[in-house]
């Protein structure tokens, strides 16, 4: 049985490791817990390995058992206070409101302070970093909220004195007021607002076409499959542009790629002029279609 790592494990600095004798002793237990009949709750009928786990488990069913609940959020609530730890410590690195925090009881504010006496600092770290990186990716990614437009940017298309609605969405329809183009509803907004904004572009680095999402532009790369594309070029693409461009199987469907490879070089036939350029195109045309067969 895995043993699962908590944030609340006394620090082990190593100093006291155990001999073989030891590790053979901790095998021969994990080996009697393993050959152990399971036991079944009389009351859910859930399986647990051992009768101490049932001991633990029979407080579900226990009205009169304490219940430890969480002052941060509110929503979870334990019967045992081992498990009452655990969730407090998923609110390590969170913004908590000053007064919220001043209410909290002595046990809580350790814990999420990393002050706690049984509180493995390495992980509470681990958590405040992970938590910190969180935020700051919400923050990169957050998009402009439907608050920050006034009532005077959200139009609503009106026919005989009523909003019209989207049926499907059963949300009122919107229309832009920078270029009066129509959309299905309020979400849609905030998206198409986005191609009015030229600050945030994402730019190809072959052709320089620019591009409001970068799902776009990756739809974009598959234009230049069969292009010359310079080598130093083909260098500075992310991983899954180049793997567009050269046809990676794990990246673009490899019928879809041959199909636009085989597009792209007949297209090049046509509009070349060098014979030597042609006979090479023609060359690849060949055993492109060829190997197809």
């Amino acid at each position: 049985m895995r043993r699962i790592m908590s944030p609340l494990n006394n620090i082990n600095d190593g100093n006291n490791q155990g001999g073989p004798a030891q590790v053979q002793v901790e095998v021969g237990q994990q080996q009697e817990r393993v050959n152990q009949t399971p036991v079944i709750c009389p009351n859910c009928k859930k399986r647990l390995s051992e009768r101490s786990a049932l001991t633990r488990h029979m407080k579900v069913h226990d009205s009169t058992t304490k219940i430890f609940k969480c002052m941060v959020c509110h929503k979870n609530d334990q019967r045992q206070k081992s498990n009452w730890r655990q969730h407090v410590a998923t609110h390590i690195g969170q913004e908590i409101p000053p007064d919220v925090f001043s209410a909290l009881d002595h046990e809580t504010k350790a814990i999420l302070t990393g002050t706690h006496g049984e509180m493995n600092r390495k992980i509470f770290e681990e958590r405040l970093a992970k938590a910190e990186a969180k935020r700051a990716k919400q923050n990169k990614k957050a998009r402009r909220s439907k608050h920050e437009l006034s009532f005077e940017e959200l139009w609503y298309p009106i026919y005989q004195d009523q909003i019209i609605v989207n049926q499907e969405t059963n949300r009122p329809k919107v229309i832009c007021y920078k270029c009066f183009k129509e959309l299905q509803d309020e979400h849609s907004i905030y998206r198409h607002l986005q191609i009015h904004d030229k600050s945030n572009r994402h730019q190809c680095p072959i052709c320089a076409s620019s591009h409001v999402q970068r799902y776009n532009l990756r739809i974009h790369m598959e234009t230049h499959i069969g292009m010359d594309v310079p080598q130093e070029i083909k260098d500075t693409l992310p991983h899954d542009f180049r793997g567009i461009i050269d046809g990676d199987p794990d990246i673009i469907n490899p019928v879809k790629f041959q199909k636009k490879l085989a597009r792209a070089l007949k297209k090049r036939i046509k509009t070349t002029t060098c014979i030597e350029t042609i006979q090479d195109l023609q060359s690849k045309l060949l055993s492109l279609e060829h190997g197809n067969a």
